[in-house]
């Protein structure tokens, strides 16, 4: 779709990292740049199911994941030797790796 290109989206490559964070698979070289469509998607479905849940704590969830993120991406690039890490590198995985936690709090809806 026009729309999807015009706005960077890349659907099979999100549904591709989803599915390596889901089965533990390593993710191929051209997955390896980063991507915050995924990530966005996720956190959001998280806000979701929080909200669906009965508690709203969409400050918490950014906030948390904004302070984890920059501390860590400060942590790698202080203790990396080479050259440092990318920050929205930093974000997106983290960001994919919130998968679980959504699970999580999509079946705290029901419980």
């Amino acid at each position: 779709p026009p729309l999807l290109e015009e706005l960077e989206i890349e659907p099979e490559k999100i549904k591709r990292r989803i599915m390596s964070v889901v089965f533990f698979k390593s993710v191929d070289q051209d997955l390896a740049e980063s991507d915050m469509w995924g990530p966005i998607l996720i956190v959001a479905a998280m806000a979701a199911c929080l909200l669906l849940h009965g508690k709203v704590h969409f400050g918490y969830i950014y906030g948390l994941a904004i302070c984890g993120c920059c501390g860590l991406w400060f942590l790698l690039n202080v203790m990396s030797q080479k050259g440092g890490v990318d920050l929205m590198t930093v974000m997106s995985i983290l960001g994919y790796g919130l998968l679980p936690v959504d699970f999580l709090a999509f079946v705290a809806i029901f419980i």
